[in-house]
């Protein structure tokens, strides 16, 4: 699946939409070299790959998920991943066993049987 960008890559600021961060957060992991990327003129790309790989990476390391959670102005639950709704295929923050969909709307059409168009 093609996330917006062509391929799996992801701009800075879809990253940073999806893990509820603002931009410059993920710039800083970018250049720090512990979000591989590939910067094209002005721009990064990040591929989705490498961003489930540093996901995983901060949760298994307490400490850095707690400094990154700290520029999260909202909680994110704390068995989050990166993975694609379980209804309609779009890529967010989710709980792929107990709550695999990105939204209520997404929830509510499984529940009911349907499938996104």
């Amino acid at each position: 699946m093609s996330y917006g960008v062509g391929l799996d890559y992801l701009t800075v600021e879809k990253v940073a939409e999806l893990l509820v961060v603002k931009s410059e957060v993920i710039e800083g992991y970018l250049y720090a070299g512990e979000l591989p990327g590939i910067k094209t003129g002005e721009e990064w790309r990040i591929e989705v790959e490498d961003l489930k790989e540093f996901i995983t990476g901060l949760m298994a390391d307490q400490e850095k998920e707690k400094e990154f959670k700290q520029h999260q102005p909202q909680e994110v639950a704390i068995d989050w991943t990166l993975d694609e709704c379980g209804n309609c295929g779009e890529l967010g923050i989710i709980n792929k066993e107990s709550h695999p969909f990105c939204s209520s709307d997404c929830q509510e059409v499984a529940d009911l049987g349907f499938q996104a168009l």
